[in-house]
This record gives structure tokens, C-alpha cells and sequence, in this order.
């Protein structure tokens, strides 16, 4: 049986000793928001991963016909229903590995730059600071998906019919082999321009949703508390989900693009041939699994990230 060394065991704990311990009295860590971002990122992926599954297959364009298998131009209910039927529960949730080891470092990064930029432009001290959290939001994006984006493109590959018996590895093998690194973050560009519009709208609107709630009068943990952030996370979520369908479109034909041989130049040939062969509703399609993924994810979000917070606050 191997065992640790001394040496290991020590910096293992003074690894956790550093997360838990606090240089200021009133305020938490980088670590502790770390440890928080990434428990939020992986509750939120993870939790609602179907409805993910399936607002890919929606948005997924085959160069080949809809008649494939992997397009659906269904309603959210139906694809669902098909996927099972055709493929399995279990098929719902294929490419949630490849989501969980993305969405936990992403998101540590993620709220941790939120929290550095937010406290170095003001917005943590009282009152509303609509600038400040957006503004922090967009920084927060930007560390956030380049660590995403990789994982992003795995998960979406999975998440398609084609190899139902791939794993992670081959299918990031195969992905390396035929189009290149580039192919990892083919999407990247799109996806910033989709998420820092995303975050700055989410953000705000959260903050300004918690502070008209009042949620910093209920005590910390407490079920007050807990539907506060829940209620400001789902309906931020909504918002910035609504306003995003189109670039998100344009970002899963980006990342699936190698799957039938299809290749973009970038940005604007995507979303123009989307609107070809599909018209400007065709920027729309997979609207309401986007929502539906957004509104309780964004809730379960920011109530597992402020929890966290919460309790590290109140064991300190």
C-alpha cells in the first residue's frame, strides 16, 4: 500500500489550513473563493446536464440534412423523448464528466476574479454599483472560458450521436489528430462575445435583485438568505439567457462544425450561414433549453456559491 510522506501530509494541511484560515477578519480568502466557485460550477453543470444535452441537439446544424439523427428541429419535449427513446437515459447525460472537470476550475477562477475585480473598483462597499459588478463580470468571463472553452467543445462532442461509444479521451484524441489544437477553442471567440455580454447582464442584475430583496438583512445560511440568492440568480439568469440564444447558436455550430466536415472561417460565416439556411429564427433555436438551463442553473449557481461563502464566514 503506498503511503504519504510526512512532507506530503504537511502541505496537504497547510493547503486546507490556508483555505480556511482568514488574513482579514470581515473578509474571506482568494482560496475560500475558489473552493466556493468551483462547488457552485460543478452543482450548477451538473444538477441540470439533460436540458444542456438537449438544447445542443436543437442548436446542432447538419450540412448533411435534418434528417440525421443528430439535428432535431422538434420542441424541447419531443427531442428529449427521442434521445431516450433512440438512445437511452443514460444518453442524456453523456459528456458530464468532460462538463464537471471544466466547470470546477473554470468557475473557482471565475468567482474568484469576480471578487478580486469587484472589490478593486468599489463594488463591495454599500450601495448599488450597476458598473462595477458588470465590469467585474466581464473579467471574470475572460479567466473563466479559457479554461471552459476546451472542456466546452469535449462535452458538446459527446453529447452528439456520432460515436455513442467514445470516451473523453479518444474523442479529444481524434479532435487533436484530424482538425489541430485550434479546434479547442475554435469557439473561443464567440464565446466571449457571448459570455461577457452574459456575465455584465447577469451580474447586475443579480446584484441589484439581492440588494432590492434585501438579502444582507437575513442572517447568513439562513432558508431567507438561501431564496434571496435563489430568486436573483434564476431571474438574472433569465434575462441574460433571453438576450445571449444567438450568439449561444453560434457557438455550438463553431465547436460541432468538424463533426460532417463543415468548416467556418470564424464568426460572421457562421452566423451567416445559420441565417441562410435557416433565417433569423434560426438564431433562436434551442431558446427555451437555454432558459430552462439558465434560470435554475444560475439559481443554483449563485445559492451554492453564497452558501459557501456563508459558512466559511461563520466558521472562521
Amino acid at each position: 500500500m503506498t503511503t504519504l510522506s510526512s512532507g506530503t501530509v504537511e502541505s496537504i494541511q497547510a493547503v486546507f489550513e490556508q483555505i480556511f484560515e482568514d488574513e482579514h477578519d470581515d473578509e474571506l480568502t482568494y482560496h475560500q473563493h475558489l473552493v466556493s466557485g468551483a462547488v457552485a460550477g460543478i452543482v450548477e453543470h451538473c444538477s441540470i446536464f439533460p436540458l444542456d444535452t438537449i438544447k445542443t441537439r436543437m442548436q446542432f446544424i447538419s450540412w448533411k440534412g435534418c434528417a440525421t439523427e443528430c439535428c432535431s428541429r422538434a420542441s424541447l419535449y419531443t427531442t428529449g423523448a427521442n434521445i431516450v427513446k433512440a438512445e437511452g437515459g443514460r444518453r442524456l447525460f453523456r459528456g458530464i464528466t468532460a462538463m464537471a472537470l471544466g466547470a470546477g476550475p473554470s468557475h473557482a477562477v471565475y468567482f474568484a476574479s469576480y471578487e478580486k475585480a469587484r472589490k478593486m473598483l468599489g463594488g463591495d462597499t454599500p450601495g448599488h454599483h450597476p458598473f462595477a459588478n458588470a465590469v467585474s463580470g466581464m473579467v471574470a468571463t475572460v479567466a473563466g472560458d479559457l479554461i471552459l472553452t476546451p472542456m466546452d467543445t469535449l462535452k458538446q462532442r459527446l453529447q452528439m450521436c456520432r460515436n455513442p461509444q467514445a470516451r473523453l479521451h479518444s474523442v479529444a484524441s481524434m479532435i487533436y489528430r484530424e482538425e489541430g489544437v485550434r479546434a479547442f477553442y475554435a469557439s473561443f471567440g464567440t464565446t466571449l462575445v457571448m459570455n461577457i455580454p452574459f456575465a455584465a447582464i447577469q451580474f447586475s442584475c443579480y446584484h441589484a435583485l439581492k440588494e432590492h430583496l434585501d438579502a444582507q438583512s437575513f442572517a447568513p445560511g439562513s432558508t431567507q438568505s438561501l431564496v434571496c440568492h435563489w430568486m436573483s440568480g434564476g431571474i438574472a439568469g433569465a434575462v441574460a439567457a433571453g438576450l445571449t440564444t444567438p450568439l449561444d447558436v453560434t457557438r455550438t455550430a463553431l465547436q460541432t462544425q468538424g463533426m460532417e466536415g463543415m468548416k467556418f472561417q470564424g464568426f460572421r460565416q457562421a452566423i451567416t450561414e445559420i441565417v441562410r439556411r435557416d433565417g433569423f429564427l434560426g438564431l433562436t433555436r434551442g431558446w427555451a433549453p437555454r432558459m430552462l438551463f439558465h434560470i435554475p442553473g444560475t439559481a443554483i449557481c449563485w445559492t451554492a456559491y453564497e452558501y459557501c461563502k456563508d459558512m466559511f464566514g461563520l466558521y472562521q
